[in-house]
C-alpha cells in the first residue's frame, strides 16, 4: 500500500513540485494550500504522514501540527521552513512534529524523512495492538 502523504503549503509552485516528485517515488500525495483545508481533510480522510510549511497565512505550521495531532494522534508531522533556526525547530518538536527540514528541500531527502516517519507511525500502531493483545492474554494465575 502506498504511503498517504498530506502536503500543506500555501506556495502552490513548491507544492506542485514536491507533489510530482513524491508521486514519482510511489507516494499517494494530497496537496493542500492552507492549514484550514488540511484540518478539514484530516478530519474526514486517512493520512499516514503530514508535511507542512512553517510560515503560512492564518495558521502556521507549529499551530497546524498541534491541531492535527489533536484530531489524528500518532500521525507524524514533518515541518518545512526557509527560516530554520534552533528556536523554531524546538518549538516545532515541542508541538509534536516528528521532523524539521530546512528549505530548499530536496525531494530525496524529504522522501527519506517520510519513510522514517511512516515506519515510526507503523511501530506506534504495532505497540498499541500488542498492548491490547497482552491485555487479553490469560494471566499466569489464571493458568494454574
Amino acid at each position: 500500500m502506498k504511503t498517504r502523504v498530506m502536503l500543506v503549503d500555501d506556495d502552490r509552485e513548491l507544492c506542485d513540485t514536491l507533489s510530482i516528485g513524491l508521486a514519482r517515488r510511489g507516494y499517494d500525495v494530497r496537496a493542500l494550500g492552507s492549514a484550514d483545508e488540511a484540518l478539514e481533510a484530516a478530519a474526514t480522510s486517512d493520512v499516514d504522514v503530514v508535511v507542512t510549511d512553517l510560515n503560512m497565512r492564518k495558521v502556521n505550521g507549529v499551530q497546524l501540527c498541534e491541531r492535527l495531532l489533536a484530531i489524528r494522534p500518532g500521525v507524524p508531522v514533518i515541518v518545512l521552513t526557509a527560516f530554520g533556526s534552533l528556536d523554531t525547530a524546538v518549538a516545532a518538536i515541542r508541538a509534536g512534529a516528528y521532523d524539521f527540514i530546512s528549505k530548499p528541500v530536496e525531494v530525496d531527502v524529504l522522501a527519506l524523512a517520510i519513510d522514517r516517519a511512516e515506519r515510526h507511525r507503523q511501530l506506534g500502531e504495532e505497540v498499541k495492538r500488542l498492548r491490547v493483545e497482552a491485555g487479553r492474554a490469560p494471566r499466569i494465575d489464571e493458568l494454574i
